[in-house]
């Protein structure tokens, strides 16, 4: 009973980490793509450079949408991060790997960890977080 329902584990945190790395890349690279649109389309316009307080959508500033994502891509991380140490220990009680599980091992964690951060670190410097936050303390 304990072979088939490991193969089940395997198979669902295969596919469970293909889906959410899927999703983190997608949203990232899809809110990249129309931002660096848009940033490009007000440089054509005569505009150096784009302060992060520059009004987008509605009232949505650069540096709102940047914290959003980086939030985003944090969440996603730790929802990984659970989704693997679930997993991992459902495999440990079945002790057919004497405790010893071969998914989630510390390079995948470190992939995950340093993947997240390099995301979260771009948005939140790209955003210009920053300095949007400091021109806002002076104007307060």
């Amino acid at each position: 009973m304990s072979e088939p329902h490991a193969q089940f584990i395997y198979k669902t945190y295969e596919e469970g980490k293909a889906r959410r790395y899927g999703l983190m890349f997608s949203v990232n690279g899809g809110a990249f793509a129309i931002l660096s649109l848009w940033v490009q389309n007000c440089k054509t316009a005569g505009q150096d450079a784009v302060p992060a307080t520059t009004v987008i959508f509605g009232d949505l500033m650069l540096w709102h949408i940047a914290v959003g994502l980086a939030a985003f891509s944090a969440l996603m991380a730790l929802d990984m991060w659970k989704f693997g140490a679930g997993r991992a220990r459902e495999l440990d009680e079945l002790g057919e790997l004497g405790g010893e599980t071969r998914i989630f091992q510390p390079v995948g964690k470190a992939v995950l960890v340093l993947v997240s951060a390099l995301l979260v670190l771009g948005w939140l410097a790209g955003g210009g977080v920053g300095s949007a936050i400091a021109q806002l303390c002076r104007v307060s």
